[in-house]
């Protein structure tokens, strides 16, 4: 008796095998990152002012703080902090070119050790922009490139703060960033509620 053939599956794109996203030990029991977190937002939430309420926060705290993010929210920052000593703000276009001072363009990421050279256990790094650089340089790069950061900034005592669109990812490539991080953050209400 003759089986039916079974029809093809439609082509669903996964995420990144495993294989691809390596792992980086000093992250993999969670040691050296308490001072670091995850913040998960839906785009209706009101993610810029959340980030202005932990900048101010950690200003108040003597800290400095570098905000890594994008236009046209990279203006806002400017002129919210453009009178503020100890504020860095760094663009982040997608397009490359010729870095302009305080931009870094998501093709040059190596970009960015210039900016490890500076900080010290008294700067945060506030990173809003993880769900463009992963829509431009794709899951697997974008991993690697959180992934050394969170190392180079633990090791220097810095804290990093990285924004991500809940719902703009698979849940998967969620997870996959939330293993990276101790503690992790929703906006709810143009709040942050910690839930790890």
């Amino acid at each position: 008796m003759d089986e039916e053939p079974v029809p093809e599956e439609p082509f669903i794109e996964l995420p990144p095998p495993e294989t691809l996203i390596e792992d980086d030990p000093s992250f993999s029991t969670g040691e050296n990152i308490g001072e670091s977190m995850l913040v998960e937002y839906d785009p209706a939430a009101k993610k810029e002012e959340v980030l202005k309420d932990i900048a101010d926060f950690m200003i108040s705290e003597g800290k400095d703080i570098i905000i890594v993010s994008t236009q046209p929210s990279v203006a806002h920052y400017n002129e919210s902090y453009k009178a503020t000593m100890g504020v860095r703000i760094i663009d982040l276009p997608h397009q490359s070119g010729v870095p302009k001072e305080n931009e870094i363009p998501m093709t040059n990421l190596e970009y960015f050790s210039e900016i490890f050279e500076e900080v010290g256990g008294r700067h945060v790094l506030i990173f809003d922009s993880l769900s463009n650089l992963i829509l431009h340089i794709g899951v697997a790069q974008a991993y690697r490139f959180v992934s050394e950061t969170l190392s180079k900034l633990s090791n220097k005592g810095s804290t990093l703060i990285v924004f991500i669109n809940k719902i703009g990812h698979d849940q998967m490539d969620i997870s996959n960033f939330e293993n990276l991080f101790m503690n992790i953050a929703v906006v709810e209400e143009g709040k942050l509620k910690k839930v790890k």
